[in-house]
């Protein structure tokens, strides 16, 4: 079991590697952070629910429901439940029911 020093070195890492490959060739869904899938899928969310989102900490939820096959695929591909949008704007705008 990594410690949280080793943890954060191996972040830092990551981090390092993925900002290396974006200048190389450009950012991809398939970068190990998956963030960038991950503010895909939420962008498509927002856009199927653009009134009421799908409400407070129920973006697994919503992914599931709205977008399953797109969320299926993203935890196969990664092994990872997309619990949070990972950007600010997106959390306000989905979760909570901002008005767009």
């Amino acid at each position: 079991m990594l410690d949280k020093k080793d943890r954060f070195v191996k972040r830092i890492d990551v981090a390092k590697q993925e900002i290396s490959t974006a200048f190389q060739s450009g950012l991809s869904d398939k970068m190990e952070s998956g963030r960038i899938a991950i503010w895909k899928l939420t962008g498509k969310l927002i856009l199927k629910l653009p009134i009421f989102g799908c409400g407070v900490d129920a973006l697994e939820v919503g992914l599931e429901k709205v977008l399953s096959e797109e969320n299926a695929a993203f935890i196969a591909r990664t092994g990872v439940y997309i619990d949070k949008a990972h950007n600010e704007y997106y959390k306000l705008q989905l979760l909570w029911e901002y008005p767009h």
